[in-house]
């Protein structure tokens, strides 16, 4: 499914088109995370080189994108032996409107370690039924939602969150995938607000830390982990890591957003 919904046409050197539709529509505007994707994909496939994969992504997102005709335009800033960076501009009607960086590089075991583990909150049961976020984006429906900590109630706790995300369809797991489940999960922070208060992304910023030819397409589910340490001068933060349902720690993300009275 997001496969698809990620193919580009390439009509010139470094220039990349879209007819959006709304398949991953959030609230008035596509889902962040899966412009994300798209500006992934589009630097990807400029780069055109599968030694390289994304090792991070950073994105800014200037105005809204909406369901209409895109243009992504791609330069390849610079290409080494070992390591790659690009530069990716989105337009849409026209109007710049999210621009990201990507640093794209080999993978070599060099002194490896993990010094955190995955938390060991309960799988997903047989028999437990999944929960739907009540916040309007319309991407919520593509997935499944098993909450470990936290619920999706607003005004219920601390800005600590957890749980089990499961993709509706036959899933590769990929660096795409994750780009886009990285602005998924609802905001930590709001635990702390009520429902008129809401956020808008403005800046994202991933790494990747799996090497994606190494990963199982099995389709199994996906642990996130969100955290916010604080919300200040009109502006709050959030820190996520997404772990593989055997424990590999697949990505880490920061993301700032716009707090807004609805």
């Amino acid at each position: 499914m997001l496969t698809e919904q990620l193919v580009l046409e390439k009509t010139s050197d470094g220039t990349y088109q879209r007819q959006c539709d709304r398949v991953w529509w959030g609230q008035g505007s596509l889902l962040g995370g899966y412009v994300q994707s798209l500006m992934l994909s589009a630097m990807t496939q400029e780069l055109q080189d599968e030694t390289k994969p994304a090792l991070t992504l950073h994105t800014q997102f200037l105005r809204p994108v909406t369901d209409e005709s895109i243009r992504i335009d791609v330069v390849v800033e610079r290409s080494g032996r070992k390591l790659s960076n690009l530069r990716a501009s989105l337009y849409c009607g026209d109007r710049l409107a999210v621009v990201s960086s990507g640093l794209f590089g080999q993978q070599t075991a060099s002194h490896d370690f993990c010094a955190i583990e995955m938390p060991r909150y309960p799988k997903i049961g047989s028999t437990e039924s999944a929960q739907l976020p009540n916040v309007g984006l319309d991407a919520h429906n593509h997935f499944d939602f098993f909450p470990r900590i936290g619920s999706f109630e607003r005004d219920k706790g601390q800005a600590h969150v957890a749980g089990w995300l499961q993709p509706s369809w036959q899933h590769t797991l990929n660096n795409e995938l994750l780009a886009l489940v990285a602005d998924l999960w609802v905001p930590a922070a709001f635990h702390y607000w009520p429902s008129n208060i809401g956020v808008v992304g403005l800046d994202s910023y991933i790494q990747f830390r799996s090497n994606p030819n190494q990963l199982r397409d099995n389709n199994e589910p996906l642990l996130l982990s969100l955290d916010t340490k604080q919300a200040s001068n009109g502006y709050v933060d959030e820190d996520g890591l997404i772990w593989s349902s055997s424990g590999e720690l697949l990505c880490q993300y920061r993301q700032m957003r716009l707090v807004l009275d609805m």
